[in-house]
């Protein structure tokens, strides 16, 4: 019975290094609504803009919080800032409610990698509602993260009784991206894409 336990740790041990070693974080196993497992992987893609909740073009904070809604899936990008602890008011910026690098259960994204709660852009709470999302994304687990760039993939939802996003299916670091480098998403500017006529 032992041998099993620690074979079993070993094997668990094996496991987390290997994730950790990664930069792309891969949950399309969890459904966003926390239930059925989905078959769409998630490739890492570095965007080329902002401001359409996709994979290629995802919302910033100011975005999301502006023009996000509804049950579909989005994609944010932002700066891990933090996260919050007990009770918090975006309005009010309590200096207790923001704890920096050990807390687990979310991660506070801002579009400025400088942000602290004495500064007033907007700050976007993402719960983390598994272990296995609190490995990957918490700044807990990933305090060398800190204000690294991040895109997640969730849902918007109440959070904090803020706009947030819960249910999130997957996401990924992106450590050397600098984010006023991505133009917003123009479509009167698009690629050139094959029509059939």
């Amino acid at each position: 019975m032992l041998s099993y336990r620690i074979r079993h740790l070993a094997l668990y041990l094996i496991i987390i290094s290997c994730a950790c070693a990664c930069e792309k974080v891969d949950l399309s196993k969890i459904d966003g609504k926390g239930d059925k497992p989905t078959s769409d992987s998630i490739a890492h893609t570095i965007p080329t803009a902002t401001g359409k909740g996709t994979q290629e073009a995802p919302y910033t904070v100011k975005d999301f919080l502006n023009k996000a809604g509804g049950g579909e899936k989005v994609w944010v990008i932002g700066y891990a800032v933090g996260a919050i602890k007990g009770k918090w008011d975006q309005q009010t910026y309590n200096k207790d409610s923001i704890a920096l690098l050990n807390y687990k259960s979310n991660i506070l994204i801002s579009s400025n990698k400088q942000s602290t709660y004495f500064t007033r852009e907007a700050k976007l709470p993402i719960q983390l509602s598994n272990h296995a999302q609190e490995v990957a994304f918490s700044l807990l687990h990933n305090s060398k993260r800190h204000r690294q760039a991040i895109m997640i993939c969730g849902y918007h939802d109440i959070y904090y009784n803020h706009t947030g996003m819960k249910h999130i299916v997957g996401g990924y670091w992106l450590p050397d991206l600098d984010l006023s480098t991505l133009p917003t998403y123009d479509p009167l500017k698009m690629d050139t894409v094959n029509i059939k006529l």
